[in-house]
């Protein structure tokens, strides 16, 4: 009996952002996302990253970085999308530097980080519920960089390693 405890505990942790999801079209940063499955969101972020990544790896994500750092070790592409309030909120934002929502692309390879911000676009959250099991769902359109352009849905699962 322990051992079928054990085993469906170990199923729950291998689920680990489950039902996340993302749909993303164009390119960013020399980036192309296209369909991702690690998608968190938690304070004010919604991150969408290409490979698999848990919520645990994701504690450095900030709303600002500085260029010429490596904010991580591991090699990683991910859109990010950042609310100048302290939680993802419902509701049809407008995407830019000083806009009431940010978005940069950050691409770490071979301990090397670039960081492309969009300069405009629209966010749209449909819903948010920010509990342990909780998701958050929406969707972005003509997120403009100065070398390409983002559209895409997602559904993010809730992530405690997200903070303002």
């Amino acid at each position: 009996m322990r051992a079928i405890a054990f085993l469906a505990s170990l199923a729950g942790l291998t689920a680990c952002g489950g039902g996340s999801e993302a749909s993303v079209s164009g390119t960013a940063g020399g980036v192309t996302l296209g369909d991702a499955t690690s998608v968190y969101f938690g304070g004010p972020y919604v991150v969408i990253a290409s490979g698999e990544i848990d919520c645990i790896d994701l504690a450095w994500v900030r709303k600002n970085y500085e260029e010429g750092t490596t904010p991580t070790a591991s090699d990683v592409q991910l859109l990010q999308f950042a609310f100048s309030t302290t939680d993802v909120e419902v509701g049809r934002v407008t995407v830019g530097i000083t806009a009431s929502a940010s978005s940069t692309m950050v691409k770490v390879s071979e301990g090397a980080a670039t960081f492309t911000r969009a300069e405009g676009g629209v966010l749209d959250i449909g819903s948010v519920e920010a509990t342990d099991d909780g998701v958050a769902e929406g969707s972005f359109e003509g997120l403009a960089f100065a070398d390409g352009t983002l559209d895409g849905t997602f559904t993010a699962t809730w992530c405690r390693n997200l903070r303002g």
